[in-house]
């Protein structure tokens, strides 16, 4: 014998652990958006530690990074592979002067930069992260559900209670009270 709710009781799941996924999903894109200025702050904490400052050549800009070389305190030439922080508005051969972190040559960023440029990109990251997730969400549930449970409120707040358990007492042993009703207040 077959289970005539199977269908709707696996439907159920399969929805749950759709929201499940896109809730778990957004968790990771807002850890991402958080890291995105977390990250730039702890490098800035790194490199103003031990700050050293250097006039640096850009060798090169690509979508994902920009390659400076530039000589340290110690006359070392450096080029390092992660390339620039905050290397907005930089082309190639143009010089521009670099903060570095002495304990760490290879951590630079341009002077007078800070990692409060990280805050707009993360903020914008975050708010399409949110559309997106309520789009979803949204698909999921479906506009049925919506208006379902606006309807089943509206119906609730607008139904008059009618009181339940009401017993109707009438007594005629005392003289004034002839003919009197009360009603037992539901409890």
């Amino acid at each position: 014998m077959t289970d005539p709710h199977a269908r709707e009781r696996r439907i159920f799941r399969t929805r749950r652990r759709i929201k499940q996924t896109i809730l778990a999903c957004y968790a990771a894109a807002m850890l991402g958006c958080a890291s995105l200025v977390i990250g730039p702050g702890i490098n800035d904490y790194i490199i103003e530690s031990n700050p050293g400052r250097a006039l640096a050549r850009v060798t090169s800009v690509t979508s994902t990074k920009t390659i400076v070389e530039f000589q340290d305190d110690t006359n070392t030439y450096h080029s390092p592979p992660g390339g620039l922080l905050y290397p907005t508005g930089l082309g190639p051969g143009q010089r521009v002067w670099v903060t570095y972190a002495r304990s760490n040559p290879e951590l630079v960023k341009v002077s007078g930069r800070k990692w409060t440029l990280a805050i707009i990109p993360a903020l914008s990251s975050a708010a399409v992260t949110t559309l997106i997730t309520s789009a979803l969400w949204f698909a999921i549930l479906g506009p049925r559900h919506f208006r379902r449970a606006k309807h089943a409120n509206h119906k609730n707040h607008t139904k008059p209670k009618t009181p339940t358990n009401t017993t109707v007492i009438t007594s005629t042993s005392a003289p004034d009270a002839a003919n009197t009703t009360r009603r037992k207040q539901p409890t």
